[in-house]
């Protein structure tokens, strides 16, 4: 016999032990060669280089606008393409328009109907840019010029942009193996903007500047520096910040990944406790940090895959890294290759030979399917008063189709 239970409750609700599907996977065909993600409410949105956004609306992936709304758009070597999801809802996407000849930063929003240009007084050509959007919807963004010598930042006061002070490196050879001094620009989960850069002065060592803007001021941190180390070109997947700043690298003749935290009290970066099973690792890999500021590992995990090209998940817990979910889990994605959080609940995103997105409900909060119901059984489907399969929605009937034939009607209160 069926049973029906209502739930009210205001936290996270159920917990799953494996990395699941949003929607189906390889939802899109073609090769497309760069892609972002960012969530609001439970809704993954992705951006394509093509330059396409799509989004998860509870049963398939969907197009936001229209396809391809721009053509000739600069590529992952000028920084790439973002999606970035205001607290109100509203979609942004970010890049270098090449249609200008070089490569012009632009910065588009969805008005419900069709893409719109917020760019009313950005007029210079870059060489490299990158676009973030804080937890109170302020937008800003970072363009580099002058061979990447000079990061212009700007911040959109409504109107137009306004300009904020330069991060400027004088002197400084920008020219090395892996690409010139490349940047990426990051506000930490309080609002706090940070630009860090990749400097190669003697084309061996590499060197990351970091800053931090303090009322209107850039503060920069001390340099870290290393002979033997790999850090991504970009740093967008390198770097995080929550509440303390984060860096990831690949170190040593082992290829062994480290996890470093700066030190305010001591103006330096310090190495975090050992990382597990991360010897001989493989390129892509990034950090990212929860709403909590706890930070997330993923990365290629060639010892328990077998080799393949698979990714595996660890957080530091209590100064113990831990796993996260089941390894192996996704083919790994060599240009957004961090973890994506919403309430907590983080998002990944494939390879674009295999493109699927797929999340975790279990690092959200409380499994109530064991510490309440004390059931043992595993969720079939969530769906809506329709019969509509759906993802987890707050304010909203859902009903949970379990694998026992038991279901179970679910309201999250906010």
């Amino acid at each position: 016999m069926k049973k029906f239970l209502l739930i009210l409750i205001c936290l996270p609700i159920i917990g799953f032990g494996q990395w699941q599907y949003v929607g189906n996977p390889n939802f899109i065909e073609g090769n497309n060669t760069f892609w972002s993600m960012d969530l609001h409410q439970g809704t993954p949105y992705i951006a394509l280089n093509d330059l396409s956004v799509m989004k998860f609306d509870g049963m398939n992936w969907i197009y936001v606008g229209n396809p391809e709304f721009i053509s000739e758009v600069a590529d992952e070597d000028d920084g790439g393409v973002y999606i970035k999801i205001d607290p109100s809802g509203i979609p942004y996407i970010a890049f270098l328009n090449s249609n200008t000849g070089g490569g012009s930063p632009t910065v588009m929003y969805f008005n419900g109907t069709t893409w719109v240009n917020l760019n009313s007084n950005i007029i210079a050509e870059s060489d490299w840019f990158s676009f973030d959007i804080d937890q109170e919807g302020n937008l800003f963004m970072a363009y580099g010029v002058d061979d990447l010598l000079e990061i212009n930042i700007s911040k959109y006061n409504g109107v137009y942009w306004e300009s904020l002070e330069s991060v400027i490196n004088e002197g400084l050879l920008t020219e090395g193996p892996m690409g010139a001094g490349a940047f990426s620009l990051k506000i930490s989960s309080e609002n706090i903007p940070y630009v860090v850069q990749g400097v190669y002065p003697d084309g061996v060592a590499s060197i990351i500047k970091t800053y931090k803007l303090v009322e209107n001021n850039w503060e920069m941190f001390a340099d870290f520096s290393c002979e033997e180390c790999f850090v991504s070109e970009d740093l967008l997947n390198t770097f995080a910040a929550g509440d303390e700043p984060f860096l990831l690298m690949m170190t040593g003749d082992d290829y062994s990944l480290e996890v470093l935290k700066y030190s305010e009290s001591l103006d330096a970066w310090e190495e975090v406790v050992d990382l597990p099973l991360m010897e001989e690792s493989e390129w892509p890999f990034g950090i990212s940090v929860n709403q909590d500021g706890i930070p997330y590992v993923l990365y290629t995990d060639e010892q328990q895959c077998f080799g393949d090209d698979y990714a595996s998940v660890y957080k530091l817990n209590d100064g113990v890294w831990e796993s996260v979910g089941n390894n192996c889990f996704q083919l790994a994605n060599n240009l957004s290759s961090a973890l994506v959080f919403d309430n907590n609940i983080p998002y990944a995103l494939s390879d674009e030979s295999e493109p699927s997105v797929m999340w975790l409900p279990s690092e959200g909060g409380l499994n109530i399917e064991s510490e309440i119901l004390g059931a043992h059984r595993n969720l079939n489907s969530i769906t809506n008063l329709l019969g509509q399969e759906i993802l987890i929605r707050k304010n909203t009937p859902m009903f949970y189709i379990y694998d026992d034939g038991s279901v179970e009607k679910k309201i999250i209160i906010e």
